[in-house]
């Protein structure tokens, strides 16, 4: 339960390829914040990268031997997100009465990375937000503080400003997130990164069925002419 599965990279230059402006200021920005105990926000359009980002950050850093807590904001009824967080005792739940550990517990030393977490509820940003300035978090149904040494890595595709306008998103939380903040560039702004992009596909694919691929000019056009809705993904 406290491991991530399906991101191996340790290499920040691995995952992160291309030599375009925009993502070579990107990879300074990851090799910085993976020796920084700050808070990460990592921002961009769906499918750039985020959570395989967040992941490289973490195995590159010192907590790398540590939990990585996945915490999937959109994916997480609001009713349970302060359960998931937290955890409870034992009877407290009918499904599992012998009590669950919160997620920053499962994190402890390591590090819980927030996916989309513009959908995490007003609660669970309050509950975040002490997690951050001071270092507990507070469980509702003993009042126990619990020491937090946990690094936060979060990422949104969404337009927080905005939320924060609206009432949706806490600009306290928002301003100790952004701290450190990376934006990932979307594909159709760094078309000269393509190249690299599709031979390191292409890598992959020809080791799968043992047959050599390559890249013609003509195909690199189309490539080219492609505006990318779905980014990297």
């Amino acid at each position: 339960s406290q491991n991530r599965a399906g991101f191996h990279s340790t290499s920040l230059n691995e995952i992160i390829l291309g030599n375009s402006v925009q993502i070579r200021r990107v990879r300074g920005l990851a090799r910085t914040a993976t020796a920084a105990r700050a808070s990460v926000l990592i921002r961009g359009e769906r499918g750039t990268g985020k959570n395989v980002l967040a992941t490289a950050i973490h195995n590159d850093g010192p907590r790398r031997d540590e939990p990585f807590i996945f915490f999937a904001c959109a994916s997480i009824p609001a009713n349970l997100m302060v359960g998931e967080l937290l955890g409870f005792g034992e009877g407290v739940s009918e499904n599992e009465p012998w009590g669950k550990p919160g997620k920053f517990e499962l994190a402890q030393d390591g590090t819980i990375y927030f996916q989309d977490i513009e959908n995490l509820t007003l609660e669970g940003q309050a509950i975040l937000l002490d997690a951050l300035e001071l270092g507990i978090i507070q469980h509702k149904q003993n009042h126990r503080p619990i020491p937090v040494d946990a690094r936060v890595i979060a990422s949104s595709s969404a337009n927080l400003e905005q939320l924060i306008a609206e009432g949706r998103f806490r600009p306290d939380l928002y301003y100790r997130l952004g701290t450190f903040e990376i934006i990932l560039p979307p594909l159709r702004n760094r078309i000269e990164d393509l190249p690299a992009l599709a031979e390191e596909n292409l890598k992959r694919i020809s080791g799968q069925v043992n047959e050599p691929y390559r890249l013609t000019e003509a195909a690199l056009a189309v490539l080219r002419d492609y505006d990318w809705p779905g980014n990297l993904r």
